[in-house]
């Protein structure tokens, strides 16, 4: 099954949703891998979860680890890609040969100005920025003004996104989109409607 843009599942710390999502054709699987996090995935479950999986690339997701810390995370991860927040981290990662990814929250214009300063001023070895936003907030103009700044730097877009705005999401410069994991109800099974909405909306006819 093909998709018709390119889409990241973060925070996955469950056989279901992984499973689910790779069926489905998802590119790219994120775990949080920062032991201080609540849904940090130890190296054991990130095991058994991603031993069921075949055709999905894998990230790791690092909030407040140092680069010491995620180097010796690859030790015990199999990795294709790294995530982190802080872009001085990132040349110290590039020797790891993962692909990079920055995470940038935004809360508003201000944010949006912000990260293409940075953007411009640093060439920093990322495959893509992941805009993410903690109030998810709903602003139609602040979609139009990320999905224009889509058209000079590869930005995957990781919040606001609704069945009703797919379709003007598939028409930008947007690389992809970013959509959450979540957890199960009880082992084994989980609600996927509104992750499912979205994915089949994606899906290639």
């Amino acid at each position: 099954m093909a998709l018709k843009t390119f889409v990241k599942i973060s925070k996955v710390n469950n056989l279901s949703d992984a499973r689910y999502c790779a069926g489905m054709g998802v590119d790219v699987m994120g775990f949080s891998l920062d032991p201080s996090r609540e849904d940090f995935v130890d190296p054991e479950k990130f095991s058994a979860i991603s031993s069921w999986l075949a055709g999905v690339l894998l990230a790791g997701e690092f909030e407040e680890c140092d680069a010491n810390d995620i180097i010796k995370s690859c030790e015990l991860y199999e990795l294709d890609y790294i995530q982190v927040n802080n872009p001085a981290l990132l040349p110290e990662l590039r020797d790891l040969n993962k692909s990079l990814i920055l995470k940038i929250d935004i809360e508003g214009f201000n944010d949006i100005e912000n990260a293409r300063a940075m953007m411009e001023r640093n060439t920093m070895p990322v495959e893509f920025y992941l805009l993410e936003s903690e109030s998810d907030p709903d602003d139609q103009t602040l979609l139009h003004f990320i999905t224009e700044l889509a058209a000079e730097f590869p930005l995957v877009l990781g919040f606001g996104i609704r069945k009703e705005n797919i379709a003007f999401i598939m028409q930008s410069h947007l690389k992809g989109i970013a959509l959450k994991g979540g957890n199960e109800v009880k082992p084994g099974f989980k609600d996927f409607d509104e992750l499912a909405d979205i994915l089949e909306l994606l899906e290639e006819n």
